[in-house]
């Protein structure tokens, strides 16, 4: 008895089970799958969110032409089978088209009703704001949390996308945990530029450290390499030509990139010391450089060396003495006259400054 009872449960479970299939089990075949006869018309119910719909037209002759269509329905195919893709209904309200085929005397008509998105849910867009690609719409429940976000779009160049917000330029960024409103019918993709790093080659001159700087913003201070017996002539995008490259130029390279140091070779000049209307030494000096005075010839007796007169071959005098140590800057050939002084600090210049053309 008590067997009994067990496969009659069981049998009726068995039974509970079929019966759920049946009911809640959707006929996929003939949602996907639809036959329309010559000069018939069939009705069909589409998703609010979209679906594809396989037709077969039973013709008996000719190739059917297609005389009409809802624009939210997009069709392929040829010789009476055809693929009809439904768009996605992203309005509260169903609509209703009819696609027309017409193969000799005979019509088909495939007429889909779509449904409306619940009257709980807004279905959102997806603005790129300038993006490269695109962001399919996205239906929520109003007053719940979004959830999930699509992934942005791919961001114009130089710039990193970081997030949904609701209006085009400012307003307040959607997250997974925002609320759903009504209101909220559209985002907008945000970015910020890139940072890239710079590196500096000197081309054989001084190191120069590489830079961090902002896509679009300006370069900003570019350090002054230094390479012996040459002058600097700025920052270029190449080795040899290129564009170059200031404080104020906007960086436009989308990616990690280097600037190249560009030189001209300076000129020598002849540095020389006379002492009693003759050349006592000389020494030559690239133009522009940094020239250290030296102690002077070995003064007359009962007198002292106090410092230098410079004169330039152009004619012009440097105003005052120079003290042994001291630094100029040579920008072409000059000559160097000690000025002595007494023991007892009663300061002479030797030579006179007419024999330093001689």
């Amino acid at each position: 008895m008590k067997n009994l009872t067990r496969k009659m449960h069981f049998v009726r479970y068995l039974l509970a089970v079929l019966l759920a299939v049946v009911l809640f089990t959707p006929d996929v075949a003939e949602a996907a799958n639809l036959t329309i006869k010559s000069g018939a018309r069939k009705d069909y119910t589409a998703n609010a969110d979209g679906e594809t719909i396989n037709i077969t037209l039973s013709v008996p002759s000719g190739n059917p032409q297609l005389m009409g269509k809802p624009s939210w329905v997009s069709q392929s195919g040829s010789s009476g089978s055809y693929k009809l893709v439904v768009a996605k209904n992203t309005s509260n309200s169903a609509r209703t088209g009819d696609v027309v085929y017409r193969a000799g005397n005979y019509v088909y008509t495939l007429r889909i009703t779509q449904k409306g998105q619940p009257k709980n849910t807004v279905t959102v867009k997806f603005n790129t704001n300038g993006g490269k690609t695109s962001v399919n719409s996205k239906t929520y429940k109003i007053g719940k949390k979004y959830g999930s976000l699509p992934a942005g779009p791919t961001p114009p160049t130089g710039k990193k996308f970081v997030g949904w917000y609701t209006k085009a330029s400012g307003g307040t960024k959607i997250t997974k945990d925002s609320k759903v409103s009504a209101s909220t019918k559209t985002l907008y993709a945000h970015y910020r530029n890139k940072d890239y790093t710079v590196s500096f080659d000197s081309l054989g001159g001084s190191f120069i450290i590489a830079h961090y700087i902002t896509y679009g913003t300006p370069y900003g201070h570019l350090e002054t390499p230094e390479k012996a017996g040459y002058k600097f002539l700025g920052w270029y995008t190449a080795p040899i030509g290129g564009k170059k490259i200031t404080s104020k130029t906007k960086m436009a390279t989308a990616n990690n990139h280097t600037l190249y140091a560009h030189w001209k070779e300076k000129a020598k000049c002849t540095v020389t010391i006379k002492y009693q209307g003759k050349t006592f030494k000389s020494e030559k000096i690239y133009e522009d450089e940094k020239y250290v005075l030296p102690y002077g010839p070995n003064p007359p007796k009962d007198h002292h060396f106090v410092g230098w007169r410079v004169y330039y071959s152009d004619g012009i005098r440097l105003t005052g003495i120079y003290k042994r140590g001291d630094t100029i800057n040579i920008r072409c050939d000059c000559t160097l006259v000690p000025v002595y002084g007494y023991d007892y600090d009663i300061a002479f210049e030797d030579p006179s400054p007419k024999s330093l053309l001689d």
